[in-house]
C-alpha cells in the first residue's frame, strides 16, 4: 500500500468517525477520492432542508475546513488534499 492508499484509509475512517460527525452534525456522510495525485474530499451535506441546511453549513465552513486541515496534521497525512464543496 503506497503513501497515497495509506491517507485516504486514514482520512476516511477519521472523518466518518462518529467523533467527527458529531461535532459537525450538518454533514451527513464524507467521501475521499483519489484524484490524480492528490485527494478529494467531498462533505455531504444533510438534504432534508436544503435551502435551510446551505444557511447552516456555510457560516461554519471554514471551521470545518480548518478542524480537518489540523486533524490531517495530527494525523500525519502528507498527501495534498481539496475539501468540497
Amino acid at each position: 500500500m503506497d503513501n497515497m492508499e495509506n491517507d485516504i484509509k486514514i482520512l476516511r475512517k477519521l472523518l466518518n468517525s462518529e467523533l467527527f460527525l458529531s461535532k459537525f452534525p450538518i454533514i451527513k456522510n464524507v467521501a475521499v477520492y483519489q484524484y490524480g495525485r492528490q485527494i478529494d474530499i467531498v462533505l455531504i451535506v444533510d438534504e432534508a432542508d436544503k435551502i435551510d441546511n446551505r444557511s447552516k453549513y456555510w457560516p461554519v465552513q471554514n471551521d470545518i475546513h480548518s478542524f480537518i486541515w489540523n486533524l490531517a496534521k495530527i494525523a500525519g497525512i502528507t498527501t495534498r488534499f481539496k475539501i468540497y464543496p
